[in-house]
C-alpha cells in the first residue's frame, strides 16, 4: 500500500462518511476506479475528474494559491527532502 495524499484523505473521509465505497463512487459518477486511486495516491494529477470529486463530495480543499506553501499532493508524513530528490512518486533523481 503506498502513500496518500491530503486531498485522497479528505475524499476517503468524505466518503466514509456518507458510507460509500470507492467502487461504488467510481460506478456512480464514471470516473475510472485506477484514475480515480492513482489521484489519491498523487501518481497522477487527475485533472479531469478532480473538480467532479471536489463537487460531489462537497470538499473544500485549499489549493497553494490559497495557503501559501501547502501542497494539496504532499504526502501524509512527508518530510520535505532535499531539492533534487524525488521520491515516492516514481522518481528517483539526485
Amino acid at each position: 500500500m503506498g502513500k496518500i495524499t491530503y486531498f485522497g484523505l479528505a475524499v476517503k473521509k468524505a466518503l466514509l462518511e456518507r458510507g460509500w465505497s470507492q467502487r461504488e463512487f467510481c460506478t456512480r459518477y464514471g470516473i475510472p476506479e485506477n484514475r480515480f486511486c492513482e489521484m489519491l495516491r498523487g501518481i497522477r494529477p487527475g485533472y479531469k475528474y478532480r473538480s467532479l470529486v471536489e463537487r460531489v463530495l462537497q470538499l473544500e480543499v485549499p489549493t497553494s494559491e490559497s495557503r501559501r506553501g501547502w501542497d494539496p499532493n504532499a504526502f501524509i508524513g512527508e518530510q520535505h527532502a532535499c531539492p533534487g530528490v524525488f521520491e515516492g512518486r516514481g522518481l528517483a533523481r539526485r
